[in-house]
């Protein structure tokens, strides 16, 4: 019994430096689908062949369990190998780079799931469509974990419903916007308090809102956004890092009011040269 999934993302790095970032998996525990957290198991350098890792992953029908990974393959600067001991089930990682051009590196990540047996039989496609549905997300996460070298961000959240005072609190951990095929990941220059953004941090519209996601706490304000492109998604073919744009984010998204914000290519424009960034950030609503 064999599975097999594959997914590619473009990164706006040269492929050397995305290298030397992604050999160390200590590093990049988030974006690993499933994983709780992972760390060094022994001395040796990050993408040395042997090199162990002690993981906890969340397992389907198992939940969390510890699983040893161990890098089995590498080629510097393009493919590093891995695979987790997770018996009767050996899931294998492949991770190759290639030239994108413009200093920019392609990522095809493949996930390998092989063996034999009744049980076999029964957990690989179980594993395959769990780590098939859970790739897209986590590697969008690695794209603007790579980009911008962060793993968190400062946000103003909204905690639960209620006057400002309340309600509103300065995180300094919060999750990176996760950026799909069509959208933009912004650094936010500035953003704005619209009456819109009181009504909902009141409580306004959560049940409407609730059914698409949009209500969820704590909650991300700010509709409006002025800012630079860092990175950019699969489809998105108007914009390119480095762009300064400004525009309005979805009410079902989170909001803008943090230090990266992703917004629907369609919602955007890019920057007139006349305004300056607090002027462009008043505008959108």
């Amino acid at each position: 019994m064999k599975f097999v999934a594959r997914e590619s993302i473009r990164i706006a790095r040269p492929r050397r430096e995305v290298f030397q970032e992604l050999r160390d998996l200590e590093r990049m525990p988030r974006w690993f689908p499933g994983v709780v957290s992972m760390r060094s198991a022994d001395d040796l350098p990050p993408g040395t062949i042997g090199k162990r890792y002690d993981e906890v992953a969340r397992i389907p029908l198992r939940g969390e369990q510890a699983v040893e990974v161990e890098i089995v393959d590498c080629v510097p600067d393009e493919r590093i190998v891995f695979q987790a001991n997770l018996a009767p089930v050996l899931p294998r990682f492949d991770l190759v780079l290639r030239d994108a051009g413009d200093d920019e590196t392609q990522l095809v990540w493949t996930f390998r799931a092989r063996g034999t047996g009744p049980s076999v039989r029964l957990g690989a496609p179980l594993m395959g469509a769990v780590i098939g549905r859970r790739a897209r997300p986590a590697l969008a996460r690695l794209k603007c974990r790579l980009e911008t070298g962060r793993d968190s961000m400062r946000a103003m959240q909204t905690t639960s419903f209620g006057a400002a005072d309340a309600v509103l609190q300065l995180a300094s951990d919060a999750p990176l916007p996760e950026a799909g095929p069509g959208d933009v990941l912004i650094r936010v220059e500035t953003s704005s308090v619209n009456p819109i953004d009181c009504r909902r941090r009141a409580g306004s519209g959560r049940r409407l809102l609730g059914a698409r996601g949009g209500a969820a706490l704590p909650l991300l304000l700010g509709r409006d956004v002025a800012g630079e492109v860092v990175a950019v998604g699969s489809r998105v073919r108007r914009f390119r890092p480095g762009d300064a744009v400004w525009g309005a984010v979805d009410n079902f998204r989170p909001g803008a009011w943090a230090e990266f914000v992703a917004a629907d290519e369609s919602n955007l424009g890019p920057r007139p040269a006349n305004l300056d960034a607090e002027q462009a950030a008043a505008l959108p609503y």
